[in-house]
């Protein structure tokens, strides 16, 4: 494994946006995780459909990576993760912390386009970030 997939890059993946599908097709499905909370944040959203159509999808993007429960592990690097958050003034929901401890405890790098909630918590867990939604920086001369 070497990304963990957050929830706004699977809708991504789902709508076929900003290349996203493309960068995860190439990918070996070993590449690929996705966290339990994310898990549970598309079921939300598929709950709101009057139709299985969103269930499937939700189940299909589950099968198309590894899936990592929110363990013991995860759950002993949460507290010091939200205390250093908030000794740096920074305010990050659960869902969030624990998709960023899941991804230190794997040493893997967190894709999202959730810049605002994930520089942070990336920041303060020393994982790195990545937006597969944005076009890649060009290099410094």
């Amino acid at each position: 494994m070497r990304y963990l997939i957050d929830t706004d890059i699977w809708s991504y993946y789902r709508q076929r946006r900003f290349g996203v599908a493309a960068r995860i097709d190439a990918l070996p499905a070993d590449d690929l995780a996705i966290s339990r909370v994310s898990v549970a944040e598309l079921q939300v959203w598929a709950r709101g459909a009057d139709t299985g159509t969103r269930r499937g999808t939700v189940d299909a993007l589950s099968r198309r990576c590894r899936l990592l429960e929110v363990s013991k592990g995860v759950w002993s690097l949460y507290p010091r993760a939200q205390f250093e958050l908030k000794r740096i003034g920074r305010t990050v929901g659960m869902a969030d912390v624990l998709i960023g401890c899941c991804a230190a405890l794997h040493g893997l790098t967190v894709v999202s386009n959730n810049r605002k909630h994930f520089e942070p918590v990336c920041e303060v867990l020393a994982i790195p970030l990545e937006n597969w939604a944005e076009p890649p920086r060009a290099a410094s001369p």
